[in-house]
């Protein structure tokens, strides 16, 4: 019987979660970029914003990839790291720059 630990460090479902993150970080980022170039200042209302509607379209991608009976965990986890990850970045932007 595998580990699950060993199962989640194999290269398949690891690289199917990067590809996931790194989709959503790179839209989020270009947003508040945007809006900074425009507007002068790193907006924490629309980072979570533009986190959510990127989660949105995350969870329905998940949906056509993940077994139904693990798809809550995972639009949970999305919503978790999004949150999370938009927090930390928008207060490293903001006291960067």
């Amino acid at each position: 019987m595998p580990i699950p630990v060993i199962g989640r460090l194999d290269g398949r479902t690891t690289g199917r979660r990067f590809g996931f993150g790194i989709v959503s970080a790179a839209g989020v980022g270009l947003v508040v970029a945007l809006r900074d170039r425009r507007k002068g200042g790193i907006s924490w209302k629309v980072s979570f914003v533009a986190a959510l509607a990127f989660w949105l379209l995350t969870s329905l991608a998940a949906t056509a990839v993940v077994p139904p009976q693990g798809l809550v965990q995972w639009i949970g986890a999305l919503l978790a790291a999004h949150v999370l990850a938009t927090a930390a970045c928008t207060w490293i932007a903001r006291r960067i720059f």
